[in-house]
């Protein structure tokens, strides 16, 4: 069997566009697989430990060329348009500092990209402060997870994001619409702020923001496997 490109996000949304047609399955532990004769596509949901079950995953379909931490990431400064895709350079474990420099080169706008990981969902204040402590970009909450999948099993590690929340897009309280494995609760989320109108025009936004991104993160996930695919 030939070797494939492992792509690892989160959410269904952030990989529709790409996996129309792959083949579909459910592991017993919550993962989704799709798969095509070039590339392996999880997602398991949230966070850091979602995100090592997802890569894990992948990697029993092996083998795999490469790992690519793929999906939304929020902005953290105006530069960071929603809708854009960024090549990441740098993985910065938001925890103990790490960096991982990704097997790719500079990203899309061939500037540097510096990508940081936290567990939780981000404020404004939140992402202002990550933007002067590591002068970063974006941030996600499983990039350097699925780093430490690939290092610890020699592959290869790229990450591919896509903005869908600017640096000064403010949603507070997300944290309670996530379950303890990860799944965000969108039908209470949805009860929950259409009994609050002040959140209605940005949920909207954001919810043609992340569409916008997936459609674009999409399009680059298939340059990207042509590019390095066998």
């Amino acid at each position: 069997m030939k070797a494939r490109i492992a792509i690892v996000a989160a959410m269904a949304g952030e990989l529709r566009p790409l996996v129309k047609g792959w083949k579909r399955e459910v592991t017993p532990e919550g993962v989704t697989i799709f798969t095509s004769e070039r590339a392996i596509a999880t997602f398991a949901g949230l966070g850091l430990e979602r995100a090592r079950l997802a890569a894990a995953a992948a990697l029993r379909l092996g083998p795999v060329s490469r790992i690519v931490s793929a999906g939304w990431a929020g902005g953290l400064h105006s530069g960071m348009v929603p809708g854009g895709v960024w090549r990441v350079s740098e993985v910065v474990n938001g925890a103990t500092g790490e960096v991982v420099e990704t097997s790719h080169l500079n990203g899309v706008a061939e500037l540097p990209t510096v990508l940081v990981t936290t567990d939780v969902v981000t404020s404004t204040e939140d992402k202002q402060r990550m933007r002067e402590r590591y002068t970063a970009d974006l941030v996600d909450m499983e990039a350097s997870a699925v780093a430490e999948v690939a290092r610890r099993n020699h592959i290869p590690f790229s990450a591919i994001k896509a903005v869908s929340d600017g640096h000064d897009f403010d949603l507070p309280g997300m944290q309670r619409f996530t379950t303890a494995n990860g799944q965000f609760r969108q039908r209470l989320f949805a009860a929950y702020v259409a009994l609050r109108p002040g959140w209605w025009k940005p949920v909207a936004r954001l919810a043609r923001d992340s569409a916008k991104a997936a459609r674009n993160l999409g399009r680059e996930l298939e340059r990207y496997i042509a590019e390095n695919g066998n």
